[in-house]
């Protein structure tokens, strides 16, 4: 069945993220002041780096570096030349955009009211997306069959984005799961728009792949169920299909990920040690790294800058901030917020709203290893 990112519904998901990984999003709610918290955010540059420019506009796309395509698995998308990790792959703005809204019905009639004032255009192309809609009953009438596809194709296509939104892309539809991804999608919310960021160098002719949530932490026994449940489809992406030894191999570094996460959560209720959760994140990326998992990767060393400034040691946050700003210049573009933040913190560490939050400490730093 052609898989697709889907949106809430209450019983299974959050958006995207089920209910086991909101703990491990709000790991540190110390990180968001990191990314979105600090108190002078100056865009300042990036060490050894060009200065990147404020976080107007992204980096306009010079040319197509894709088109569609069709699979065994339904429509896709697939590189038309060489794509180099870091490289912005697409830049898009919705189609039909939609607040977050638990309530069924009303998230349906708003939806209805925004499909007609589309252009015929642009209603024929969200009609065209991909739904798993089998059939109605008999008994409605001809608009409520018509309601009800449009919600489908709606839970069955829609990105949901920070700023508690969540929206239907066109082209960004199109993209195929992969639990080893070689794209990343990224929402803009300081502009609206929704970009696929190449994690990992992409050739000719190759499928684009991003995850549909945070593969990196799940078996494939659990991915699989969790993917059948909230998407209906079974992923036959290349790490679910391997050789089981390769798949026992996989889920045993997955599994720890997993383990890993929950060392985070204890620090972040003071719990754990500091040099225990930035063992716990060095650990994290080399299982990572043999992994060949690149998305998502950023974050881990966001949340070591965070630690390392809540216990005051200058050092550390300049060397975490620093990875992290590395590996978000591939994650999300060297315009975004994220490294903008990173570079503001290397400037100044002792301004970021963690600082100092928890008891001074010099934190070990393991050898420094190229960004993933």
């Amino acid at each position: 069945m052609r898989s697709k990112r889907r949106t809430r519904e209450p019983h299974q998901r959050y958006w995207g993220i089920d209910k086991n990984l909101i703990h491990l999003v709000s790991i540190l709610v110390l990180g968001i002041a990191i990314l979105i918290g600090l108190r002078y955010m100056n865009n300042s540059k990036l060490p050894a780096t060009p200065k990147a420019p404020p976080p107007r506009q992204p980096t306009k796309l010079s040319k197509k570096l894709w088109e569609v395509f069709g699979s065994p698995r339904g429509k896709g998308l697939k590189a038309t030349q060489n794509i180099l990790a870091g490289q912005m792959i697409l830049l898009e703005k919705p189609i039909i955009k939609l607040p977050s809204e638990p309530d069924r019905s009303a998230q349906a009639q708003l939806l209805f009211e925004k499909l007609s004032s589309l252009s015929d255009a642009d209603r024929a192309e969200y009609f065209s997306l991909w739904n798993t809609v089998t059939g109605f009953p008999e008994d409605i009438s001809q608009e409520q069959r018509l309601r009800g596809l449009a919600l489908n194709i709606f839970e069955s296509n829609a990105i949901r984005g920070s700023d508690r939104s969540a929206a239907v892309y066109k082209n960004a539809a199109r993209i195929n799961h992969s639990c080893r991804p070689n794209a990343v999608y990224h929402y803009r919310s300081d502009l609206g728009v929704l970009t696929i960021q190449a994690v990992e160098d992409i050739p000719t002719g190759e499928e684009i792949l991003a995850p549909y949530f945070d593969a990196s932490v799940r078996t494939r026994e659990d991915r699989q169920k969790y993917l059948r449940e909230a998407y209906s489809f079974d992923c036959q992406c290349e790490i679910c299909s391997g050789n089981e030894a390769k798949v026992d191999e996989s889920d045993r570094r997955r599994a720890r990920l997993s383990n890993l996460t929950s060392v985070l959560v204890s620090w972040s209720d003071e719990k754990a040690e500091p040099e225990d959760a930035i063992a716990a994140i060095e650990e994290a990326l080399r299982l990572l790294q043999e992994e060949n998992y690149h998305a998502s990767v950023g974050v881990w060393m966001a949340n070591a800058a965070t630690i390392s400034a809540a216990h005051q040691d200058q050092d550390g946050v300049k060397h975490w901030a620093r990875r992290a700003a590395l590996q978000y210049i591939i994650e999300t573009g060297r315009d975004s917020p994220e490294v903008a933040a990173m570079a503001t913190i290397l400037k100044e560490p002792n301004r970021t709203m963690s600082w100092g939050q928890r008891d001074a400490r010099k934190l070990n730093i393991a050898e420094p290893m190229s960004p993933i």
